[in-house]
């Protein structure tokens, strides 16, 4: 297995203005989207990331059902 990427966990508190980078937008979602920018790779790590404690715990607090 090759592995080249990182996964990172963030508390946002606040959103600003985006730089003049590649991004369009930044949007806030209840529902994972249907169309990937890295489709081979997103799926496993959303997977990965529900399974964990803190995302378990995070959606009660917010109220959503994963």
């Amino acid at each position: 297995m090759v592995n080249f990427g990182m996964l990172y966990l963030v508390d946002v508190f606040e959103f600003g203005d985006l730089p003049n980078y590649e991004m369009e937008k930044v949007v806030i979602l209840t529902k994972i989207p249907e169309q990937w920018t890295y489709p081979d790779i997103q799926p496993t790590l959303i997977k990965y990331i529900m399974e964990t404690d803190e995302f378990k715990e995070i959606t009660k607090i917010i109220g959503i059902k994963p």
